[in-house]
């Protein structure tokens, strides 16, 4: 689905797939955000990368301007949807060609 649709899925297990316009990293909360559609605060989705996960996603703040799937519980946060992402398997890059 789009990130666009996820608003509709808040609760459900869902794949997003959409182009990652912008990357930030939280120092206050040690969580890195990749927005889709817009950067904050216009952005549509949001995959975050928790805390305890940083590690495993080491190349997530180098995901700018790429296409991926975001696999996860579709949660809202301050009114926007957004996935957390706590396995390596949530997040894929998709590579040109790929359907």
């Amino acid at each position: 689905m789009s990130p666009e649709d996820a608003a509709k899925f808040v609760g459900k297990q869902v794949t997003v797939e959409g182009i990652v316009v912008h990357v930030t990293h939280t120092a206050k909360s040690n969580t890195t955000v990749l927005n889709f559609c817009a950067p904050f605060p216009k952005h549509c989705f949001n995959a975050v990368v928790i805390k305890s996960a940083r590690s495993i996603f080491s190349d997530a703040a180098s995901s700018d301007w790429k296409k991926v799937r975001v696999t996860g519980i579709v949660k809202s946060y301050h009114g926007k949807p957004e996935i957390a992402l706590d396995i390596r398997e949530q997040l894929e890059t998709v590579r040109s060609g790929e359907p």
